[in-house]
């Protein structure tokens, strides 16, 4: 039986080293592939909520809104009015 040469160890090796890192690179892409989507999700979650809060809110104001009009209705006209005359000035025409 023949001793392989040294240098064909150290071939053998790198050949061994370049192969184990490959496959780390591998598994590194798909663990942050991976990460992405989990982002992507907690982003897309994260959205949903503060959309739906912030119908909430809106639908909340709008209520409140009818509820001062239907009590005050005069005051309620004259809003309406100084909003539609500021408004009106700036964005009318020159």
């Amino acid at each position: 039986m023949t001793k392989p040469a040294p240098e064909d160890l150290t071939e053998q090796e790198d050949l061994a080293e370049q192969q184990d890192l490959a496959e780390q690179i591998a598994q590194l892409r798909a663990d942050m592939a991976r990460i992405a989507e989990t982002l992507a999700a907690l982003g897309q979650s994260r959205a949903e909520t503060l959309r739906g809060d912030a119908m909430a809110s809106a639908a909340e104001k709008l209520t409140e809104a009818t509820e001062f009009a239907r009590k005050n209705p005069a005051q309620a006209m004259a809003l309406a009015g100084g909003a539609g005359l500021l408004l009106g000035l700036l964005f009318g025409r020159r």
